[in-house]
């Protein structure tokens, strides 16, 4: 492609080599070799860009077009020039062009609205009044929905509830508050928790029906004293390491765990070891692994997003550390990266309101992290 600037000098060098070309002697034309090379060249780059440029400069628009633009008020403005003799401006109501149950419903909540919020000029009951209107709405849908356990729906619930919260408590909410609110949301029972529960069911559930819980006590219970036996054999021959690991392996955490306190206090990885076996018999589901992990400073694994709240709840009204917050504010970022955007945005706005961090800031996502957003959007 060529700019008009060398499309010029394209016109003057193929018109200049013309003239060198045809005020040659006939003879001496004759003979040139290069006088058809340099005649086609020039001709089809002239030709080309003849084609290409056929104007001086390029048109946006060929023809007149309407110009629209939304106004106060949901109306809509358009200005028609394509009469020749003078311009229309049509206003209409935006209702009449969007027409879908779910715009309807938008620019009602938007219309119903008296906003903007000014702190210390807008009563709060003004906007009690509007998160109590949109917290109804939600549960009139959730009520008509087929699925009363839709976590979008549930998690849209729980911002609305949390932003009535902070009204109500003039802004001072600690973390135990957003733990209560994250258990009173009741939500749908994700499949890791069910294969959590399906787990824990099973030791305590006897194959055969007719079997009665006194037999599986005592068979419990016949096991673990046998465990005990071994555990205290040893122990009488002066083997604690091998008492330990005996007790480790039929379960006996606690015990191993007084033995090594007690007995080898210059040995304190001992107890980080059966720290670490104790805690991979619990399955991921299990929101004390979570906390654990969280005080211990290590990177948690990250849950699904049918049960992020019970994660989020433990660790909330637990802990108040930098690495809380980070687990928290690390957990919005997943989800908004699993499509979850309003449980995203009760991370990162319970992060603003326990540490003061502006949540709408724009944070510029990593390149190799793969985010979505690492805050809250305002549409």
């Amino acid at each position: 492609m060529f700019s008009i600037s060398e499309r010029t000098s394209l016109d003057g060098n193929f018109y200049d080599g013309i003239s060198e070309i045809l005020s040659t002697e006939p003879n001496q034309r004759e003979t040139n070799e290069t006088f058809g090379k340099k005649f086609s060249r020039r001709f089809a780059i002239i030709t080309a860009t003849k084609i290409l440029f056929p104007f001086k400069a390029p048109l946006k628009h060929r023809v007149p077009h309407a110009f629209v633009t939304f106004g106060y008020g949901g109306k809509m403005v358009t200005v028609d020039p394509r009469n020749s003799s003078a311009s229309v401006i049509q206003i209409d109501d935006i209702k009449t062009v969007l027409r879908d149950p779910h715009s309807v419903r938008l620019i009602d909540a938007v219309q119903k609205f008296r906003g903007p919020l000014l702190v210390g000029q807008t009563s709060p009951h003004t906007v009690r009044l509007y998160i109590e209107r949109q917290i109804k709405r939600i549960r009139r849908y959730e009520l008509a929905s087929e699925s009363s356990f839709n976590n979008d729906v549930l998690d849209c619930l729980l911002m609305w509830q949390l932003l009535g919260l902070l009204v109500q408590q003039q802004g001072r909410v600690t973390g135990t508050d957003l733990a209560r609110l994250l258990v009173e949301n009741r939500s749908a029972p994700s499949e890791e928790a069910q294969r959590c529960h399906l787990h824990r069911g099973e030791s305590c559930t006897p194959t055969n029906p007719s079997c009665e819980a006194t037999v599986i006590s005592q068979s419990y219970a016949l096991c673990e004293r046998r465990g005990y036996d071994r555990f205290t054999d040893l122990l009488l021959g002066g083997h604690i390491h091998e008492a330990i690991e005996c007790a480790l392996q039929d379960g006996l955490y606690a015990d191993a765990m007084i033995l090594a306190r007690r007995l080898l206090t210059d040995e304190p990885a001992k107890l980080l070891e059966i720290e670490e076996q104790l805690l991979a018999t619990r399955l991921r589901c299990d929101p004390l692994v979570t906390l654990l992990s969280v005080a211990a400073k290590h990177t948690p694994i990250n849950p699904d997003s049918g049960c992020w709240r019970s994660h989020l709840a433990i660790v909330l009204a637990n802990l108040t550390s930098q690495e809380a917050m980070e687990f928290v504010y690390d957990l919005g970022k997943v989800l908004a990266k699993r499509d979850c955007n309003s449980a995203a945005d009760f991370c990162f706005l319970a992060v603003s309101i326990l540490t003061g961090m502006n949540p709408f800031k724009i944070v510029e996502a990593c390149p190799d992290s793969r985010v979505s957003r690492q805050h809250i959007t305002l549409i």
